[in-house]
């Protein structure tokens, strides 16, 4: 006996096919209206432009590579010209954040001679290295909680620059530091700010002398260079604020971030990189990007490079369109030579195929494609023709049986198939379905005509587990040897109710005795496995506490024993319990009383037991425990007193 697992039936209407597909489909009288000689003209056209296409293929493919050469050649240019210029510039810009740091580190010397409360010559001093060094906007001195004491430019009220980030880092690193772009506090316009620390004689922060620079860099720092159209340079602080754009676009400002594709490659990649990316104008650019950093590693500034791609596109272009004229030409010499080799190769192979076309469509089974000369393409072809003519006509022999076989015997059954309340099923000999009985169909809840046709082991009755399917048709190729085969299977019906299948499967013969058909027949025999599960339950288990009973205990203590055997150093316990008293309460309060006292004391006995405990009522007032999870005798008393 077989018996297959519970599985899950698949939603219906999925598997639905009209009509009966035990057969094919006739194909009398569905002769094509289109002629040889259009079947071969539309054939001609689609092989000719084939070899053409094929022939014309080198000449793609020798454009494209040299196209793409030609722009990777040319990128490659631009991108050691754009590299050169970023790297000469970083060192321009290096020498500039040096000469700060120098006139800088001048002007803190100078200052030791100044005594701090002396504001007036401190800022005649910045004024006057103000005007000999006229690229910066000021010099400014900021004492130890970042309030401006001093300034080569007028103050107007008290300035704090604490929350500025070259003062933050200042007093951090206690070096020379730079800042980002700001509006300044005391110019009241944009600038990039430098900073160095004030340490007094313990070498303590005691504030920082600061430089602010202005955003129009000399003109030096944008030396002229040989690059393509649409080239621009521009330097961005390191939040990816736009310090300076070369050449200048009024819808480009300063002071507003870069492109966000830019920002985020500028995050991603290093010190010195090359990507591609959408600039702030929304066109596709080729970037080169250098980092400016200072002598302590702190990141300051970024010098971008960029070229748009669409510039460069323009000029591989122009090598495409003259290559475009070769392509011309090989393509009519392909054409040429597609067309003798064309009319030689198909004409012939192609009209006996046609002609075998229209006679298997005109009904004739036995038409088949002649495979003399034949090779490749075309004879695979006439092969897959001929297999499937001579599929056609073993359907059609099937079919033909089937109903012969359904004709002799539906008078008689036809009735009783239908209206039993046993599932029937009806299959022709290639075990497709034929007829379903309502009782058969209320199990899927699918209508008979989007099954019919269809194996049987792709219904919905068999096809969602592999084992069953394996199942049915094995029992199919027992039934046609001369069995009947009966077997168990677990089934879920529509409405999600699980139910056991007594299965029977024979084989219906014709005179001569060939397989005609195969009877299907199903019988549920779920109440037979209800009936078993209770009567099991009630064998092992207490009616009035649902707890074991002494058969279910003798064999716990048995497995328990059999356990501990098996694992050295562990335990099990055995408590024998009782209720105090129950004879005086059942006496006097009745039966029902003492049976509602017993139910409530297994209740709250199995709440307080793990796992693999048992508990059973051994009789009367008296409970069992059989406890796996002690350790030592301890343990035992600790469950005990729980």
């Amino acid at each position: 006996m077989h018996v297959a697992p519970e599985v899950r039936a698949p939603p219906p209407s999925v598997h639905a096919r009209p009509g009966l597909s035990c057969s094919p489909l006739s194909m009398r009288g569905a002769v094509s209206p289109v002629d040889g000689k259009t079947v071969l003209a539309g054939r001609f056209r689609r092989t000719l432009l084939l070899v053409a296409l094929a022939a014309a293929l080198p000449s793609v493919l020798l454009i494209v590579y040299l196209s793409l050469e030609q722009q990777a050649a040319y990128v490659e240019e631009v991108r050691r010209d754009t590299r050169n210029m970023a790297q000469a510039l970083r060192l321009m810009q290096q020498e500039y954040a040096d000469k700060t740091r120098h006139l800088l580190s001048t002007l803190q010397f100078l200052l030791k001679s100044i005594p701090a409360d002396n504001r007036a010559e401190r800022e005649n001093l910045l004024r006057s290295v103000l005007a000999a060094n006229p690229s910066y906007s000021t010099f400014a001195i900021a004492d130890g909680d970042g309030i401006l004491v001093a300034s080569a430019t007028p103050l107007e009220d008290r300035v704090s620059v604490h929350d500025r980030r070259y003062w933050i880092m200042a007093r951090k690193t206690l070096r020379f530091s730079a800042g980002e772009y700001v509006v300044g506090r005391s110019l009241k316009k944009p600038v990039f700010h430098f900073a160095l620390p004030l340490l007094d004689e313990q070498g303590r922060f005691d504030g920082v002398l600061i430089a602010a620079s202005r955003l129009d860099l000399p003109a030096e720092f944008f030396p002229s260079m040989s690059l393509p159209e649409n080239w621009a340079m521009a330097l961005v602080d390191s939040n990816g604020v736009r310090l300076r754009r070369q050449p200048e676009q009024e819808d480009l400002p300063e002071g507003i971030p870069v492109g966000v594709d830019v920002r985020r490659k500028l995050l991603e990649h290093g010190e010195e990189t090359f990507f591609t990316a959408n600039g702030a104008d929304g066109r596709e650019r080729m970037i080169t990007a250098a980092r400016l950093t200072l002598d302590n590693g702190q990141h300051y500034a970024t010098l971008l490079l960029s070229v748009p791609m669409q510039t460069i596109s323009d000029k591989v272009n122009g090598l495409l369109t003259r290559n475009l004229a070769y392509l011309a030409a090989t393509t009519a010499l392909a054409l040429l030579l597609a067309s003798y080799l064309g009319r030689r190769a198909l004409a012939a192979p192609a009209t006996r195929l046609v002609r075998a076309v229209r006679r298997l469509g005109g009904g004739d089974l036995n038409a088949r494609a002649g495979q003399e000369g034949l090779g490749g393409e075309l004879g695979e072809l006439a092969a897959s023709f001929n297999d499937m003519a001579a599929s056609l006509q073993t359907r059609e022999r099937d079919r033909a049986q089937a109903e012969e076989a359904l004709r002799e015997s539906e008078a008689k059954f036809r009735t009783v198939f239908q209206h039993s309340f046993e599932l029937f099923g009806l299959l022709c000999p290639s075990g497709r379905l034929l007829e379903a009985n309502a009782a058969a169909l209320a199990v899927v809840d699918e209508p008979l005509e989007q099954l019919r046709g269809m194996p049987i082991w792709e219904t919905p009755w068999w096809n969602d587990d592999p084992r069953k399917v394996a199942l049915v048709r094995q029992a199919l190729e027992d039934a046609r040897a001369g069995e009947t085969v009966r077997f168990e299977s677990l089934h879920q019906r529509a409405d999600g109710a699980t139910i056991h299948v007594d299965v029977s499967l024979r084989a219906v013969r014709d005179p001569g005795g060939a397989v005609a058909a195969f009877l299907m027949e199903g019988r549920d025999i779920s109440e037979r496995y209800d009936m078993e599960d209770r009567l099991r339950h009630m064998a092992l288990h207490d009616p009035l506490t649902g707890l074991a009973n002494r058969s279910l205990l003798r064999d716990r203590v048995s497995q328990a024993i059999a356990w501990a055997k098996r694992r050295p150093g562990e335990h099990f316990a055995l408590l024998f319990l009782d209720i105090n008293r129950f004879k005086v309460i059942n006496d006097s309060l009745g039966h029902a009383v003492g049976d509602r006292i017993l139910q409530e004391v297994a209740r709250k006995l199995a709440a307080a037991l793990g796992e693999d405990d048992t508990l059973a009522r051994y009789g009367g007032d008296e409970f069992v425990v059989v406890a796996r999870s002690v350790h030592s005798p301890q343990d035992a008393i600790m469950l005990a007193n729980r």
